[in-house]
């Protein structure tokens, strides 16, 4: 038969005091999971140049992404990675999300999408991946402001990007939606022309995304 064995005195009393007295443990940071229906991260491309009236705007939509995000106060961070191969140029819904009034033939779209894709770009075959790392989250009247590194064809440029958040909590659930501007130089790439210069797509692509935490 087994027989449990009496508490020491002193050893209850201590322990009630560690229960009574002992800080409450520090409340984790609330688990949050992207709903993708709504998220999207997309670039806009500008045109410049002579006929640049007659050229059209491009919007290339990433279709296949993740984002790494720690959201405890003391150790905030965020990581984002954007396959190359499943960036989508002036689909139907990257034209709507970008709020462009048309877009180019879709046998225009083809040839477009191929070389954006190709060595002479982005050349998604030696560079797989777009990835941003922050270097530091820090809180803003209505959202956030993240710094950090922005990786793109092989090379890196330190980035600021203003974070607006809607909802009833910053740091809870709520959309989050940012704009920043990149210019295809700072990555060693130059801007696409056509017409031998009439028309030029603009060095400055702007990225723009909207997260959906539930």
């Amino acid at each position: 038969m087994l027989t449990r064995a009496a508490m020491p005195p002193s050893l209850a009393v201590n322990l009630i005091a560690l229960l009574l007295f002992a800080s409450p443990a520090q409340e984790a940071a609330p688990v949050l999971h992207i709903d993708r229906a709504p998220s999207y991260v997309l670039a806009v491309t500008g045109k410049t140049g002579l006929f640049s009236f007659a050229a059209h705007e491009h919007a290339v939509l990433a279709t296949e992404w993740s984002a790494d995000v720690n959201n405890e106060p003391a150790r905030r961070s965020v990581e984002v990675t954007i396959a190359v191969r499943a960036l989508v140029i002036d689909s139907a819904e990257g034209v709507h999300l970008a709020h462009l009034g048309s877009a180019p033939s879709a046998s225009d779209v083809a040839k477009i999408q191929q070389r954006m894709l190709g060595p002479e770009v982005l050349d998604a075959q030696r560079f797989p991946t777009i990835q941003f790392r922050s270097t530091a989250v820090e809180e803003r009247p209505g959202g956030y402001e993240l710094r950090g590194q922005f990786a793109l064809h092989g090379q890196t440029h330190e980035v600021v990007i203003p974070v607006r958040f809607t909802g009833t909590t910053l740091g809870d659930a709520g959309a989050y939606d940012g704009t920043f501007t990149i210019r295809q130089t700072w990555f060693g790439m130059k801007p696409e022309t056509v017409g031998g210069g009439a028309v030029r797509v603009k060095d400055e692509i702007q990225i723009r995304f909207h997260i959906v935490a539930r």
